[in-house]
């Protein structure tokens, strides 16, 4: 049986969400770009393959595209938004990391969360993002490097 819209966007959103949010940290903006994601999911649904893992995939990969398009957008780089996270139920470490994460670079930040909270191998990260597998390895490192100097600071 084909997963349905709904099926799928039940059991995707969340991950989207914090993908996308691994690249914006702002939650806000991380529900617009959700809402978009899943948008263009609906336009080409019938076209999508069945398998939820491969549709995964393939969400990741908008989600990515449309976050780097905000972050590059003129709106986002000529505006500064300052978002108040104690609004939000986040543990005290959430929050610290939270704060750390906005100090590097946003592919980085989204190599790091592929491979750590997604679990997803250099080789599938590599196939997600479209670059070679050793670029994913020292940004891997890179990104271990850079939160590590930031938190000891």
């Amino acid at each position: 049986m084909k997963n349905d819209f709904t099926t799928v966007y039940n059991t995707l959103a969340s991950d989207i969400f914090k993908l996308i949010f691994s690249y914006t940290l702002n939650i806000q903006d991380s529900k617009d770009i959700l809402q978009n994601v899943f948008i263009k999911y609906f336009k080409n649904f019938k076209r999508y393959p069945n398998d939820i893992t491969q549709i995964k995939k393939i969400l990741i990969r908008i989600a990515s595209n449309q976050s780097k398009n905000f972050l590059t957008s003129k709106w986002h780089t000529s505006t500064t938004l300052l978002e108040d996270l104690s609004n939000y139920q986040l543990a005290n470490e959430e929050v610290k990391l939270i704060k750390e994460l906005r100090k590097i670079s946003y592919k980085y930040r989204i190599t790091i969360y592929l491979y750590y909270y997604e679990g997803y191998k250099i080789n599938e990260i590599s196939d997600i993002l479209k670059i070679k597998e050793s670029t994913v390895k020292q940004r891997l490192k890179r990104a271990r490097e850079k939160l590590k100097n930031e938190m000891e600071r």
